[in-house]
């Protein structure tokens, strides 16, 4: 199938006939994304010697893991 093309001029995009339907992001999705986002940041922020690690910090990371973990756990379609 071919990939969606887009149309910067007319600022609309060409989605191929027979293309199923985009479904919205699930906000579990989005919670878990978020989470994870910081903890890469915090991680690399750590690793690369940007800043040194305090107890709180590790509590905080903790703290979205678990966060990551109840969203993917939540059913589909559940806001987390």
């Amino acid at each position: 199938m071919n990939a969606p093309s887009t149309n910067s001029r007319a600022g609309f995009s060409i989605v191929p006939h027979g293309a199923p339907p985009k479904e919205p992001e699930a906000p579990r999705s989005i919670n878990a994304r978020a989470g994870c986002a910081a903890n890469i940041a915090a991680f690399e922020g750590a690793w690369y010697g940007q800043h040194a690690v305090s107890n709180d910090d590790a509590d905080e990371f903790r703290q979205r893991i678990e966060r990551i973990k109840q969203a993917l756990a939540a059913p589909r379609g559940a806001a987390a």
